[in-house]
């Protein structure tokens, strides 16, 4: 967590698959989106990918539901495909 709060983009992506799959911490998945992003805007295309693969659909995360955000999620997965 350390890590990701100082900027580590890689340390960014595994503390999102942490909230996102509740391995070690309460699952969490407005904060994995919250750390997908921070970690799709260095440049880390696993991150971008996921991310843009959630704002393609839209998803309920915690209650509440994220709409969908085409023009994000394009943007994002063509910058993971680069």
């Amino acid at each position: 967590r350390l890590a990701a709060e100082q900027g580590h983009a890689r340390a960014q992506l595994c503390l999102a698959r942490c909230h996102a799959s509740g391995t070690g911490l309460t699952r969490d998945d407005s904060e994995a989106a919250r750390w997908w992003r921070l970690a799709a805007e260095q440049g880390v295309a696993e991150a971008q990918m996921l991310l843009g693969q959630l704002l393609l659909v839209g998803e309920p995360v915690m209650g509440r539901e994220l709409p969908a955000a085409p023009g994000a999620a394009a943007q994002f997965l063509a910058q993971a495909a680069q």
